[in-house]
């Protein structure tokens, strides 16, 4: 695959993985000021999905990264769920542990940091084994007499 295509369809897993972050981000901040953890302001909300949603795109296009590097020679059917799910969560821990160290090991709160990383690798667990899911759906509904969606050799 040419660096051009591979670099696309990395953007590409990054803008989905926004699409899901964003309404993720949104149940959260309820459940924030429900518990009353988070006051509610309209603002402080989209503060929140604003970070999620910067947060999805940089842990979408890693995961992108490390799929289009790890997994490069199998083919859709040949991914395992637990692998997809597993490169998920690590590329979605991989930014929380970076912004932990970029700001000095500055930890607000140990349980609501402890309830991030959770949260995020789930997400990020839930993001990749959907998306490949999703593809192999795809893949299966197109017409026989069509080219498929997604090529079966790399």
């Amino acid at each position: 695959m040419g660096i051009l295509r591979r670099l696309r369809s990395i953007l590409k897993t990054g803008i989905l993985w926004v699409i899901f972050w964003v309404p993720v981000s949104l149940l959260l901040s309820a459940g924030f000021v429900v518990a009353g953890a988070l006051t509610y302001s309209v603002i402080t909300v989209l503060q929140l999905a604003l970070v999620y949603a910067v947060t999805g795109f940089i842990t979408g296009c890693a995961f992108g990264a490390v799929m289009s590097v790890a997994e490069a020679r199998k083919t859709l059917s040949r991914l395992r769920r637990w692998r997809v799910g597993l490169w998920g969560a690590l590329a979605a821990l991989a930014f929380p542990a970076v912004s932990l160290v970029l700001t000095g090991w500055s930890i607000p709160s140990i349980a609501l940091f402890v309830f991030n990383l959770a949260a995020t690798a789930l997400a990020g667990a839930g993001c990749a084994v959907g998306m490949v899911g999703m593809a192999r759906h795809a893949d299966r509904l197109q017409p026989p007499d069509q080219p498929p969606l997604l090529p079966s050799q790399p």
